[in-house]
């Protein structure tokens, strides 16, 4: 079993895609390891890959090892699904917060944060991943969110493991 590392690639690579990379953390990596393996599970899914994946949620593993020899393709519509499941997370939890309140001449309106929450989840990540996922399916030998999450899987790959060459 390889278990999702706290201080792996998908979780670096999940945080830089939330923009979550300043401590103190907004999601643990333990919340991060459960969503990535949950996006894992969901993009089995919806696609089939060259390895045979398979997901534990309970026990965040993903066998075998998709970091080892590198899956990109893998790697990057498991991180942009995490990602993207966190968005619309973020969004629902924002619902509440869409409040407009007027006391005589004085008004508040969090209206625009919803508006652009909103177009986050069709622009942002979620839109990536069905972007990446549409690449796949079409692939060849394109790797399927190169442009996305590229530059992100290069600079990780680099820093978590020297000895290992970049992935870009």
């Amino acid at each position: 079993m390889a278990v999702i590392a706290p201080s792996g690639m998908f979780v670096t690579i999940v945080r830089h895609l939330i923009n979550d990379v300043a401590s103190p953390f907004t999601f643990t990596d333990d919340r991060l390891r459960e969503t990535i393996a949950v996006a894992g599970q969901l993009v089995l899914h919806e696609l089939t890959f060259n390895v045979t994946y398979t997901i534990a949620i309970p026990t965040k593993d993903i066998t075998p090892d998709p970091t080892i020899t590198p899956d990109n393709n893998f790697i990057n519509l498991i991180s942009l699904k995490a990602a993207c499941i966190i968005d619309r997370g973020t969004f629902r939890a924002s619902l509440g917060e869409n409040v407009r309140v007027k006391i005589g001449t004085d008004e508040i309106d969090a209206r625009g944060t919803m508006e652009g929450q909103s177009k986050l989840l069709t622009l942002g990540n979620c839109g990536a991943y069905e972007q990446a996922k549409l690449e796949y399916m079409a692939a060849g030998n394109h790797i399927a969110g190169q442009a996305i999450i590229g530059p992100i899987l290069s600079f990780v790959s680099t820093q978590s493991d020297r000895d290992r060459t970049t992935f870009s």
